[in-house]
């Protein structure tokens, strides 16, 4: 006796088998099947859920390992895929979780006296055998095998050999012998319980040479001080050689650092930049490319704010600055180089005031000069960090009148005040020696006066008659 049937769409369906005589007497037996003509297994490109080698730096994208510092060259290499392959029709609907009972019918019926209307699947006729039973399948997003293979040839063809199954678990960690230079390559394989399968890979290198970095004098190595910059209005340009043949150089550490007599060094300003690269790939002066394709140029620039270089006043004169540049590589191996700046000067001035002002004077400024005005803000310990926008200001010429200098000027006018004083003091010995007699003077004043008064009165009179 056979039957078929054909389910309208994919799920897991139960089928029951149902064995009645004369008396109606029965006996139920089930087996499940699942059907599924359309599922696949997909691939995310989501970041969190993505393949990648998590022993290899995470800050170049998981692309670069450092060697053993064993003598056997044996390398740990640690592999995750969270939820990278999943099986969505399986995982959403359910197909491979535990199966429930089925349940009775027609107890009611039973328990009112109608005896042998109880109907039920008994544990010996449920289904426990083959890969589909009432117990869930074990499973990640709908992956029930997962298989690893491992490559060290620059390769990208899916291998056909080598695969091994390994535990249900979305990662492996496996010993290789690798060293500087070496590459590997990681393919992973899932499949579902339909027997479909997807495959991904990704890649990591060994990189153990720290980068080349310049030092010394030179046209390629030096800083050129007080600059209007790009980035900086007033500023310092800071150039040298920067370069790794293997991975390449990432980004560029920088470390300003103001150094006192009789005080501890400060450090002023501590960070990151990236590394120089262009879009021309081919650029004579590429030696070699990220990973994105990006050419690696090993001429490094770096702009310094001189902001950063500000001290107080009374150190003005005597500190010194030291520029600490550190290359990185892929692989976060470094490489360093030091400026000293105590042999130049940079051309900044510092003003100190209360946070309560509401206006400020500065003294002292050149004429004819052009001033590039910036606000910091230090509390007493921590680094100044810059507020607000800069300003730029040029200072008047000194201007003259009438073709006489502002000092010429100065000069007449305080001549005429030393005359005048020297007058006033001749008059005064004059007077007091009996040379000079003020008293007539004096009377025909008081004279004067009276005339005017009397002049006054008459006028006053004249205008009230009729």
């Amino acid at each position: 006796m056979s039957s078929s049937y054909t389910p309208d769409e994919p799920g897991m369906y139960s089928v029951l088998l149902k064995v009645s005589d004369m008396a109606n007497n029965s006996r139920i037996a089930r087996r499940f099947v699942l059907y599924d003509d359309t599922s696949v297994i997909s691939v995310s490109n989501e970041m969190d859920k993505k393949l990648y080698i998590s022993s290899a730096v995470e800050e170049t994208g998981y692309a670069w390992q450092t060697p053993s510092n064993s003598d056997d060259n044996i390398v740990t290499v640690n592999v995750r895929w969270d939820g990278h392959f999943a099986n969505k029709l399986h995982e959403d609907g359910k197909f491979l979780a535990e199966i429930e009972k089925y349940p009775t019918q027609f107890k009611e019926i039973e328990d009112d006296g109608i005896l042998m209307s109880l109907k039920f699947v008994a544990d010996t006729l449920d289904d426990d055998e083959g890969k589909r039973t009432r117990k869930a399948i074990t499973n990640y997003h709908g992956i029930i095998k997962f298989e690893v293979a491992y490559d060290q040839s620059p390769s990208e063809e899916v291998p056909t050999t080598g695969w091994t199954v390994i535990p249900l678990q979305e990662s492996v960690s496996t010993q290789r012998i690798l060293e500087d230079g070496d590459r590997l390559r990681v393919w992973v394989r899932a499949t579902d319980v339909m027997g479909n399968t997807n495959t991904d890979s990704t890649f990591m290198r060994i990189d153990g040479s720290p980068p080349f970095i310049s030092s010394g004098n030179g046209s390629e190595h030096q800083v050129v001080l007080n600059i209007e910059g790009e980035e900086f209005k007033h500023a310092s340009r800071a150039s040298f050689l920067a370069s790794d043949l293997q991975s390449g150089v990432h980004k560029i550490e920088i470390k300003l650092t103001v150094k006192s007599p009789g005080k501890e060094d400060m450090v002023t300003y501590r960070n990151f930049t990236e590394a120089r690269r262009g879009n021309d790939i081919t650029d004579p002066r590429c030696i070699g490319f990220d990973k994105i394709g990006m050419c690696l140029l090993p001429t490094q620039i770096v702009e310094i704010d001189n902001c950063w270089l500000t001290v107080s006043k009374e150190d003005l004169e005597t500190a010194s600055g030291e520029l600490e540049l550190t290359a990185y590589n892929q692989a976060m191996l470094t490489a360093t180089t030091t400026f000293d700046e105590s042999n130049g000067e940079i051309e900044l001035k510092s003003f100190e005031f209360p946070s309560t002002s509401t206006y400020l004077d500065f003294l002292g400024l050149n004429p004819a000069m052009k001033y590039h005005l910036g606000l910091q803000i230090k509390a007493e310990g921590g680094m100044a960090q810059a507020f607000g926008q800069d300003l730029s200001v040029v200072t008047p010429k000194e201007e003259s009148l009438g073709g006489v200098s502002t000092s010429t000027v100065v000069g007449i006018v305080f001549g005429l005040l030393l005359l005048l004083v020297l007058v006033v003091i001749v008059l005064f010995c004059l007077t007091r020696l009996g040379i000079i007699n003020i008293q007539p003077q004096r009377r025909m004043g008081e004279i004067c006066q009276a005339v005017a008064k009397r002049v006054r009165q008459l006028r006053t009179w004249a205008i009230g008659t009729p």
